[in-house]
């Protein structure tokens, strides 16, 4: 997980985009990607003990912050893509070191 969200986060900083927050955008995505891959991977765990989410137990208030996480940041990244694709940017813009050659492409 980290890992996509570090090489995700890797975009051309000056990259002539007409979208002012084409660089935000490409950078918060995988930010929030992984923010939701990790709050369903502690579901998957199964860790968590919250029989009731009324409950004021350390887990209850975990899930409910988890479920927001999916809930809310699922939204925002698609209203991102939507956003970019209205600039008529790409999905993508992630920098790639050729580390056989030493050289950006």
């Amino acid at each position: 997980m980290n890992c996509y969200m570090m090489v995700g986060m890797i975009t051309y900083a000056s990259d002539g985009s007409k979208c002012d927050n084409a660089l935000f955008f490409h950078q918060m995505i995988p930010h929030h990607i992984n923010a939701v891959n990790m709050a369903k991977a502690l579901f998957k765990a199964d860790v968590l003990d919250c029989p009731d989410l009324l409950e004021e137990t350390d887990d209850c208030t975990l899930t409910s912050i988890l479920r927001d996480i999916i809930a809310n940041q699922n939204l925002q990244i698609q209203t991102m893509y939507s956003l970019l694709a209205e600039q008529g940017e790409p999905k993508k813009n992630d920098c790639v070191v050729d580390i056989y050659h030493g050289k950006l492409r």
